[in-house]
């Protein structure tokens, strides 16, 4: 069958350690590639099937690389879609996100020297991410998928499904074993990347898992994300749904409160609320958001860095409230990595001018 430029040429059956597939193969004319489909079960106008949508990995997938965790969540795709007996792991030949073996691997030289993988794809002149999902909806459509729900950490991937039509009705997500070779590269993902993952605090390996409804799902005892973490999580799933169905921010309201209600002193002195728990959970929300506003009254009785440092993360953009200018040039906030946006007055402004 063919879907557009994209020809299904052979299906056959494929016995795995994970149970049963039939594996189809596709020849692309666009791109000249051969992308392949693993299939378990009956899709054809099925309702949420399970669909992993995986770039090629030959480092990972083929030769177990401890670079990256491209290997362990292909297999953990495969396991869970065995345990349902149904679903779908769809092989796009996108190696190093899209820039080929060579280049990874040359990538991989840079990531020794000290790059993370975002700064050596661009050192190489190409993007951190440059693969695309035609092929994807195309075999979906060939397939006759009507709804999915996609095993993926990857916010980009699914919003690239949803904008090109498909129905996305839930995100499965993956935890991946960390280990001293890899921690790296996922932390890059996450503050880089946008990733949905949130990496256990311990240098450990925790062996991987599918996390659904908080079930482990291939057997392993790996521990648990911490309340905080699952949190944060939860809350960065409702921020996605949020955008793609309204494609307006999605705000979060934080703040420390004491037993009485009091949020501050009543001399508007600092009054430190917060243990370290708190402070953790505080610094992993900045980290899951794209911007922190705050005003004037904080930024004087608090002097607030605004910043992310008790976690792995990127720093959210600063936005001040300040309508009549009152913050100091001594506030450290000012010396942000992000330079702070200030929202004030016309009044303010004009009074300031010299």
């Amino acid at each position: 069958m063919a879907t557009s430029l994209l020809n299904r040429t052979v299906s056959t059956r494929l016995p795995t350690a994970e149970g049963e597939f039939q594996l189809i193969h596709y020849a692309n004319a666009p791109d000249q590639k051969e992308h392949l489909a693993l299939v378990m079960g009956h899709l054809q106008q099925q309702q949420n099937v399970l669909v992993r949508v995986h770039s090629e990995c030959f480092t990972g997938d083929v030769l177990g690389s401890r670079r990256c965790d491209c290997g362990e969540q292909l297999h953990a795709a495969m396991q869970l879609i065995a345990a349902e007996g149904q679903g779908l792991v769809i092989y796009l030949r996108q190696e190093g996100r899209g820039i080929g073996l060579q280049k990874k691997l040359e990538a991989y030289n840079l990531q020794d020297q000290g790059h993370d993988t975002v700064d050596a794809n661009l050192l190489l002149g190409h993007q951190a991410d440059e693969r695309t999902y035609e092929v994807a909806v195309a075999i979906l459509h060939d397939l006759g998928v009507q709804s999915l729900r996609l095993i993926t950490n990857n916010p980009s991937k699914l919003e690239q499904l949803r904008h090109a039509g498909l129905t996305v009705t839930e995100r499965v997500p993956l935890v991946p074993t960390v280990h001293a070779e890899n921690r790296t590269y996922l932390a890059t993902k996450v503050a880089r990347m946008r990733h949905l993952l949130a990496l256990p605090p311990t240098q450990q390996d925790t062996p991987i898992q599918v996390i659904q409804n908080g079930v482990a799902k291939n057997g392993h005892a790996a521990p648990p994300l911490s309340p905080s973490a699952q949190l944060v999580a939860n809350l960065q799933e409702k921020a996605l749904a949020h955008f793609a169905r309204y494609r307006l921010p999605f705000v979060t309201l934080s703040y420390a409160q004491s037993l009485d209600g009091s949020i501050a002193a009543a001399d508007g002195t600092p009054l430190r609320i917060s243990g370290e728990r708190a402070m953790t959970l505080t610094h992993m929300l900045r980290a899951a958001h794209d911007a922190i506003l705050v005003g004037v009254g904080t930024v004087l009785a608090d002097d607030p860095q605004l910043t992310v440092r008790l976690v792995a993360g990127s720093d959210p953009q600063p936005i001040l409230l300040d309508t009549h200018l009152r913050t100091p040039v001594t506030a450290r906030c000012l010396r942000n990595p992000r330079p702070p946006w200030l929202v004030t007055a016309k009044a303010a402004a004009t009074a300031a001018a010299p």
